[in-house]
């Protein structure tokens, strides 16, 4: 369940430049966790996760003072931001609760397949995901941009990367479930396209496509080595 803190303000550091904010992440990272459009995110030396976004597209346009960070509200299947990193106006990093290992990683299914996958823990996960994201929107908090920003860490479903996350009426954060049903599929998507040159059902629930996938791709064969681009 989603907890509210009243009255909070978000919490920014002002950093002078974007060498900065990368000089400083660089210093506090103990290794990389993943990179993406809109940067790269480091696991931290106190345990926390650094994203730099001064490497990144930067497509997105936040307004700082908009974002909603763990000071504003708190759910265990969505890593809000902690401190925004804002050089100007303009967002250039954060720092979050970390997910030190993702096991649906595209880099890691196409690497070694699904074997590693407990799909019954993956189930219960997307359920308890699924319940927090209408906790979300029962506190006015619409999900944006959850496929492949939601990681699996063999336990739990976390998404990440919530700085596009909006306050907003409850009747206009209805689709945030839907979006959890989505994000969940796409886990997959790629790694069937790519490696089984097949084209996975979304129409299916989420119980169904998860065992389709299951008996689909359980093989103890490994896919097709993953070559970076």
């Amino acid at each position: 369940m989603g907890t509210i803190w009243g009255g909070c303000m978000n919490k920014i550091v002002n950093f002078e430049s974007e060498q900065a904010v990368n000089s400083y992440c660089m210093k506090k990272a103990v290794r990389e966790l993943g990179t993406g459009s809109e940067g790269t995110c480091y696991l931290g030396d106190d345990g926390l996760a650094y994203k730099d976004m001064s490497d990144g597209f930067r497509s997105e346009v936040y307004i700082p003072e908009d974002i909603i960070t763990t000071a504003d509200y708190q759910n265990k299947s969505f890593f809000f931001p902690h401190v925004l990193f804002v050089v100007g106006d303009e967002l250039m990093g954060y720092t979050s609760d970390a997910v030190k290992k993702n096991l649906t990683s595209y880099r890691y299914l196409f690497d070694h397949g699904i074997d590693h996958i407990d799909f019954d823990k993956l189930y219960k996960a997307y359920e308890v995901m699924y319940e927090d994201a209408i906790q979300l929107a029962r506190d006015g908090i619409s999900i944006y941009d959850l496929p492949y920003n939601v990681v699996f860490d063999g336990e739990r479903l976390i998404g990440i990367d919530t700085c596009g996350y909006s306050r907003a009426p409850v009747m206009e954060c209805l689709r945030n479930p839907e979006y959890v049903d989505d994000a969940v599929k796409r886990l997959f998507t790629d790694y069937a396209e790519y490696v089984h040159d097949d084209k996975l059902d979304m129409s299916l629930d989420v119980k169904e496509f998860l065992d389709d996938v299951k008996n689909r791709y359980t093989s103890g064969k490994k896919g097709k080595p993953y070559i970076k681009q």
